[in-house]
């Protein structure tokens, strides 16, 4: 059988010159160590779960979700792919859209919201979580993508989405360069880093393509990310966001509302009555 890919799940950036030398970039903020390549086991490997994104064109937002899991370790769902730029019934989304999704609104646990073996239209027809409960606490875009800086990316935050034009022919296992015109956009995430024979290789997660490599993994060479990689960027961490009273969401973020939430915990703890019965200790 062969793989079925999206034709393009890559929306063009519509930002303005301005706004993208906004971007928070690798060039201008990484100050880490440089990438410590070795030739490590196979057993070794670190590589989140295994990722299905069916016939959607998810695979931003399903390599995101790998991203936060090689960060916080618990599989996280794709359903933020529902507020993509381009609104339901688009396909797809740009690369930076996806890093504000994550960091303004945020996502769930997969377990929590399905998002896997879906088309668009089931994503679409999905309720969105409320409230969303796991956010990124930023990310950074790759300007100039080099295998040196998405390693460098992955050592240190453990993970780099990467964005590849390319063609059934190349992309297998380990896809190689053949120089063909492209017939899709992709996404996959780099979770780790090695060596083999020699050559350095990203190791990387990709939620679609499952009969040219039945794990799920796909193995990024130097030469194919120079060749045929247009995109890069890395989540910085992951927070959880605690849920918000209904009864006093708008003071939940004062600092009014956490000494009366307190104030409850130590009357409760003194076997009290809570000062303030508006605000239960279930809230927070």
């Amino acid at each position: 059988m062969k793989d079925t890919f999206p034709k393009d799940a890559i929306r063009p950036d519509p930002r303005t010159p301005e706004a993208k030398a906004k971007d928070h970039t690798h060039e201008k903020l990484y100050s880490g160590l440089p990438a410590v390549w070795l030739e490590k086991p196979q057993s070794t490997w670190f590589l989140p779960s295994q990722r299905n994104q069916s016939t959607s064109y998810s695979c931003l937002y399903q390599s995101a979700a790998t991203a936060i899991e090689s960060i916080n370790r618990n599989v996280q769902s794709a359903i933020p792919y529902k507020l993509r730029s381009g609104g339901a019934g688009s396909q797809g989304d740009f690369l930076q859209n996806v890093g504000d999704v994550l960091y303004n609104t945020g996502t769930v646990l997969e377990s929590d919201c399905p998002s896997e073996n879906m088309s668009d239209p089931q994503i679409d027809a999905t309720p969105l979580p409320s409230p969303m409960t796991v956010k990124a606490t930023g990310y950074r875009t790759i300007g100039t993508i080099t295998i040196e800086a998405v390693a460098e990316a992955v050592q240190a935050y453990g993970n780099c989405i990467l964005i590849f034009s390319s063609n059934t022919q190349e992309w297998q296992l380990t896809p190689v360069y053949l120089g063909t015109p492209t017939t899709f956009g992709h996404a996959i995430c780099a979770t780790d880093f090695t060596t083999i024979s020699g050559v350095k290789t990203l190791i990387c997660r990709d939620s679609a393509g499952q009969f040219s490599s039945p794990t799920g993994v796909r193995l990024i060479t130097e030469n194919f990310l120079n060749s045929r990689c247009r995109g890069a960027m890395y989540l910085l961490g992951a927070k959880i966001v605690p849920p918000i009273s209904p009864v006093d969401a708008n003071a939940s973020n004062t600092v009014g509302y956490w000494t009366k939430f307190f104030a409850n915990l130590k009357a409760w703890y003194l076997g009290l009555p809570q000062p303030y019965p508006n605000i239960p200790l279930g809230s927070a």
